[in-house]
């Protein structure tokens, strides 16, 4: 909402909140793999976690929030090897493939 207001900046401040606890959360997740029978019980909740962080770089690159696309970025690479922009760029060849 706050995009399509124009408020970047509100936009910008509460998706970063919400992200910082998706990426916090989907970090607990992955500490987890070492232990297979509790990795697998938060399986489903890691990639909502990560679908909803993707969404909201997705939003943020869709509105040219440049450097807020850069510091989700920055913070992803804690989490998983491939970037936002590679996840982005296989939904948008997936997509394209239909």
């Amino acid at each position: 909402a706050y995009y399509l207001a124009k408020d970047y900046e509100a936009g910008n401040r509460e998706l970063r909140t919400y992200a910082e606890n998706l990426i916090d959360e989907i970090e607990w997740f992955n500490s987890l793999e070492s232990q297979p029978e509790f990795y697998k019980q938060v399986e489903n909740d890691r990639i909502d976690n990560m679908r909803i962080v993707l969404r909201i770089y997705q939003s943020a690159l869709q509105n040219n929030q440049k450097e807020f696309c850069d510091e989700l970025e920055l913070r992803w690479k804690d989490v998983d090897t491939f970037s936002l922009r590679d996840y982005t760029s296989a939904a948008r060849m997936q997509n394209n493939g239909k």
